[in-house]
């Protein structure tokens, strides 16, 4: 009975991290699904360690999303305002009218900001698969960038040593 229980924990934990996919399908959904299957397990030490990890990981990865985006836009909006200081109406042959050198600035800025959301997109992809089979194997796992928005009470070295890391 112990180890079927142990089983079920595991898999609940497991469904934590992948429920976040549920994202592209379900606007909120990386947030929605694995806060409530979190509260309905969270007096199990595993699923609450795994369900404070999911959830600080996602807002953490968001926060990064809407800082690089903030950051790229208003980059784009500076360097678009320096470099079109005259008339902003565009002529029907605009695409010939295009100054290279007065455009660098604008695709290097796009650029670097695809570039970083890219790269979260693909760390939280390994990430949360990395997570969830270390979860279904009764593993803790704590994701790397992530911000404690919601404190783990087991920070202290009182998680047991089967501890995995990316």
């Amino acid at each position: 009975m112990d180890s079927q229980n142990n089983k079920s924990q595991q898999t609940l934990s497991g469904l934590i991290h992948i429920s976040t996919f549920s994202k592209y399908i379900i606007p909120l959904g990386n947030f929605i699904f694995p806060l409530i299957i979190w509260t309905t397990g969270k007096n199990n030490r595993l699923i609450d360690h795994h369900g404070k990890q999911a959830l600080n990981f996602q807002l953490s990865i968001f926060f990064y999303m809407v800082l690089v985006a903030g950051c790229g836009l208003a980059g784009i909006v500076i360097a678009g305002l320096s470099s079109s200081i005259g008339d902003f109406s565009l002529p029907h042959d605009f695409v010939r009218l295009i100054n290279i050198p007065e455009a660098f600035p604008l695709l290097m800025i796009l650029t670097i900001s695809a570039v970083l959301l890219l790269g979260l997109f693909i760390l939280e992809l390994i990430c949360v698969i990395a997570a969830t089979i270390a979860a279904s194997e009764g593993k803790y796992y704590k994701y790397p960038l992530t911000i404690n928005f919601i404190s783990s009470t087991h920070e202290a070295g009182e998680q047991p040593s089967n501890k995995a890391t990316i």
